[in-house]
């Protein structure tokens, strides 16, 4: 028959008592029932006959086939063949006897617990008695015509009804709840075999009595079956956990934090390994538990299977109240950080076996790697947003704590300190001593501010503060003057004693700014205020903002510098590091005021976004650079260019539309165009960001991801944008000649670029051992003062014709595929 199963219940909520009630009930229906059986003369069966169906029934019980439905199991067995056989062959009595037995043989080898055991026998009477006793009433001539057919047919749905209803009393009763969509399988489970097997039965007996030689076949074809279906649910099952490590896989792959990985762990394995849960044991735990440590030790899985009879297995599992167990240690490179412990395998029949061991073992490899990247990324982000010489924080983490302040409308105050007389201390005693000075500033600092203050360095001997809490002009001047006198103070380093002193620009948000540009900016005024009057402390006032009146003086002198060719492109070349190929020039813009002389990007660039200039400089600079490419293609010289996209730029409407016009206008190829992004462009609105990207592609334009690592993406973002390039911001190049720490993040970042199917391009390399640290790593492509400083036009036409090189299949035409020349 057809049984639905609890996958499990749960510990302490086994009411036996009531359970034995119910099997109690159903033996007195059996009973009852085969009293009320009605005799019918015939030949009374041999005890060999009755032997034989003792052995059918146990076999059609060994045999069944278990299906499992989410947290619940459904067992199918084949017993509607003995018993539909057994109602044209054995009297009621005879009947249930023969299955009472049956069964019995075959828990008495499960070891099935007690309880069980008595409520499924009892089960068995009373659905056997109802099929034997309405078959002695509704088929008394045993005959095989039509309407006799419909009635065995009626006789074993009455009894199927019977088993089911008492099967769901019975989970009930032990506290299960069965779901609707585990009960709906459960009713079609049992309607579907319970048909099939009785009208098999049925084919068996009229086979019987027209030639006994058709069972064998009959017998063949059965066994075929059975086995095709276990075949085919073997196959099911393993179809169905591989999508879900696919899944788990993917899910992993863009994990951020080790949090992520273990919730991922935690919410996925169970589905995979068709388990009751997953919990990650501490290696500290080995000291109390002897099969932790040998699974530590082994670094290998370890099945504690139900059906293993070890002593030392049996009382593990007993102490942690499981039925069975997989565990598997996850290596996070330094080491065993914790072990998967996967709990209790769903459903009553099944254990956990060594292709679980193995399935767990997958996963915890595909763990193991997003741990290591998590943690390599975590680093690189720090990294990004620390100073490495104090620990404190920079300026794009100030940057970052000042925009989560504005987006909540929440008041605050940024001071900016600048340290006195700190030249001189590191003229006159070197770098070494001035940066032991920084550090015990910082150290000064920290230990005065409130405890929820930001505190970073911006550079040289600038510190700033960000001070949520303080939320008046007056409180924060009071702070800063204490802040002042403190630095007054004498510092004891490396047995000398240095005095300095420090000036202090106060700026309150939202009063003197409301973006982190602008009150840096305000506060770098007071500063240089508190300077002038030599009063160390100053809050903002419009009135002193030279700073302002510079910005706006800037942005009409830029309008004009743009329409008058004071603008100038300028291009650094980017060669292959592999072969020497130049692979492309970025433009990069230069501004000759005809008064101030060079202004530094970093000085115009900012005022361009704020005052809207930003699109008609980029414009400029993209116009420049492709008139550039076509004139090195009518030279018979293909050299990509690459632009870079502000992150105003970026979400500027018609940018798309304007880039096309200007490369057909150029009769430029698009594949020569790449466009630099950075991340926080991106981020700042990244569905509207990843769409225009989308478009720019389409065009047939490549896209670069700069500055890589001082943003604040994750790899789950950087996988759906259509990034061909990675570059490494120069400050990770620039530190590997004197931090361990740096040349393994860039390695990092190289790996997972190159996992990624991206190229990665180092910028700001000006020496040959970073040369040849990135070459062995597997770098793609460097920019920098080795090659040489950003050219003008004229010059780097010359560099790139010091050597001619042929793109392949193209005679005549000169790639940027020079060999590399270092220039000094």
């Amino acid at each position: 028959m057809n049984r639905p199963r609890g996958a499990g219940v749960p510990s302490g909520i086994r009411p036996e008592a009531a359970l034995s009630v119910l099997s109690i009930s159903l033996l007195a229906i059996a009973a009852a029932l085969l009293a009320l059986a009605r005799d019918r003369p015939h030949q009374p069966p041999t005890w060999w006959a009755i032997s034989l169906f003792v052995l059918a029934f146990a076999a059609a019980e060994a045999t069944q086939l278990h299906m499992e439905f989410r947290r619940e199991t459904f067992s199918t067995s084949v017993s509607e063949l003995p018993l539909v056989l057994g109602l044209y062959a054995l009297a009621p009595r005879d009947l249930v006897l023969a299955r009472l037995a049956g069964a019995a043989l075959v828990f008495a080898s499960r070891r099935t617990p007690s309880p069980k055991t008595a409520f499924n026998l009892a089960l068995f009477a009373a659905e056997t008695a109802t099929a034997a006793v309405l078959f002695s009433y509704l088929v008394p001539a045993r005959g095989l015509t039509p309407h006799d057919l419909v009635l065995t047919y009626v006789c074993v749905a009455a009894a199927e009804i019977v088993s089911t209803l008492a099967v769901l009393l019975g989970i009930a009763i032990i506290g299960v709840r069965l779901t609707g969509g585990g009960l709906y399988n459960a009713i079609a489970s049992v309607a579907v075999a319970g048909t099939l097997n009785t009208t098999l039965a049925l084919v068996v007996v009229m086979v019987v009595r027209v030639n006994s030689a058709g069972v064998v076949l009959l017998s063949l074809i059965a066994v075929i079956v059975v086995l095709a279906y276990r075949t085919h649910s073997n196959l099911l099952r393993k179809h169905t956990s591989l999508g879900q490590l696919y899944e788990l896989s993917r899910e992993l792959s863009g994990a951020a934090a080790d949090g992520d990985i273990t919730t991922i762990l935690a919410r996925r394995c169970p589905a995979v390994l068709r388990a009751e849960r997953v919990v990650l044991r501490a290696p500290a735990d080995a000291a109390s538990d002897s099969m932790l440590a040998q699974v530590i030790r082994a670094g290998t899985p370890r099945v504690l299977s139900r059906r293993n009879r070890h002593a030392s297995v049996r009382k593990w599992l007993t102490r942690h109240r499981l039925r069975d167990a997989v565990l598997a240690p996850l290596n996070d490179g330094a080491g065993v950080s914790a072990v998967l412990q996967v709990e209790n395998r769903v459903g009553e029949m099944s254990t956990f076996t060594e292709d679980d061991a193995r399935m767990l073992e997958t996963i915890t490899t595909h763990a193991e790697a997003a741990l290591r990247a998590s943690r390599l990324l975590a680093q690189l982000r720090h990294d990004a947003q620390h100073d490495a010489l104090t620990g404190l924080g920079n300026r794009t983490l100030l940057f970052g704590a000042i925009d989560v302040l504005l987006s909540r409308d929440e008041a605050g105050t940024v001071l900016l300190l600048d340290l006195d007389r700190f030249k001189e201390v590191n003229d006159a005693l070197g770098h070494r001593i001035g940066d032991l000075l920084l550090g015990e500033v910082s150290h000064r600092l920290s230990a005065l501010l409130p405890p929820d203050a930001t505190l970073v360095r911006l550079g040289g001997d600038e510190f700033a503060a960000l001070l949520p809490s303080t939320r008046s002009a007056s409180r924060a001047k009071a702070l800063a003057q204490a802040l002042r006198t403190a630095l007054q103070q004498p510092f004891d380093v490396d047995r000398a004693t240095l005095e300095v002193g420090a000036s202090i620009g106060v700026a309150v948000m939202p009063e003197h700014g409301r973006d982190a540009v602008t009150l840096l900016q305000h506060a770098d005024v007071a500063m240089y205020a508190a300077k002038r009057a030599a009063t160390g402390v100053a809050v903002y006032s419009s009135d002193e903002d030279i700073a302002n009146l510079r910005r706006l003086a800037l942005s009409r002198e830029l309008r004009r510098g743009i329409e008058t060719g004071e603008v100038a492109v300028y291009y650094q070349p980017k060669v292959a590091l592999g072969t020497g190929e130049v692979k492309g020039v970025e433009a990069l813009v230069r501004w000759h005021h005809r008064d101030r002389g060079l202004v530094r990007p970093d000085e115009f660039i900012p005022v361009a976004e704020q005052t809207g200039l930003i699109t008609l400089l980029t414009d400029e600079v993209l116009r420049t650079a492709l008139r550039q490419v076509r004139s090195w293609l009518d030279s018979g010289t293909a050299v990509g260019v690459s632009v870079n996209l502000s992150a105003r730029g970026l979400h500027e409407p018609g940018l798309v539309r304007r880039i096309g016009q200007e490369l057909t206008t150029s009769r430029v190829p698009a594949e020569l165009l790449t466009l630099e992004i950075t991340e926080s462009s991106v981020m700042t609105d990244f569905e509207r960001a990843a769409d225009v990207l989308e478009e720019l592609v389409s065009l047939g334009v490549s896209l670069s991801l700069d500055d890589f690592g001082t943003g604040y993406s994750s790899l789950a973002y950087l996988q759906r944008l259509p990034v061909r390039e990675i570059k490494i911001d120069k400050t990770f190049i620039m530190a590997m000649e004197t931090q361990v720490a740096g040349v393994a993040i860039v390695r990092a970042v190289i790996d997972l670029s190159h996992t990624l199917g991206m190229e990665v391009v180092a910028e700001g390399v000006e020496t040959d051992a970073v040369r040849q640290l990135l070459t062995d790593m597997g770098c793609d492509a460097m920019q920098g003062f080795l090659l040489t400083r950003p050219l003008p036009g004229p010059a780097v036409t010359e560099w790139l014709n010091a050597a001619t090189l042929r793109i392949p299949g193209q005679p005549g035409h000169r790639s940027g595929g020079r060999r590399l020349r270092i220039v000094s």
